[in-house]
């Protein structure tokens, strides 16, 4: 009977344990990257950041039409902040998503800069080299 009572609380002390979260670093609110980026950008990437987890890959989809949902936006705001994270180098292309023609349903695949992927095991932190075009 002990043994079982153990096993439950090694099991329950690993569900708490990967509970989803984010880490935003002070650092990073200082670069140019986050401050050129708008609000809905921030909110989108704080939520990839709590949904990443080493051993499921560094690979995100992401649709206009998910991302509006998950940051409750509309669509042209979400897809601007999908853009906006692109550009600024937080978001790297792996796939690129359709939103017309036979493949309209294919959503974008995005990996996250600050780790690495499956091609290259190095972090490219773009965000940190990124500078706003004057």
């Amino acid at each position: 009977m002990g043994c079982t009572t153990r096993r439950a609380i090694v099991v329950k002390s690993y569900k708490y344990r990967d509970r989803p979260h984010a880490r935003v670093y002070e650092e990073w609110l200082q670069l140019p990257a986050w401050r050129h980026t708008s609000v809905y950008a921030h909110e989108l990437l704080v939520r990839t950041l709590a949904s990443y987890r080493q051993r499921n890959g560094n690979n995100f989809e992401w649709s206009a039409r998910k991302a509006a949902i998950a940051i409750g936006c509309s669509r042209p705001k979400a897809a601007e902040a999908i853009k906006e994270l692109v550009t600024c180098g937080w978001f790297k292309v792996e796939r690129t998503g359709r939103t017309t023609g036979p493949r309209a349903t294919r959503a974008g695949v995005y990996s996250l800069t600050m780790y690495g992927t499956e091609a290259s095991a190095t972090p490219t932190k773009d965000y940190e080299k990124w500078k706003p075009v004057v």
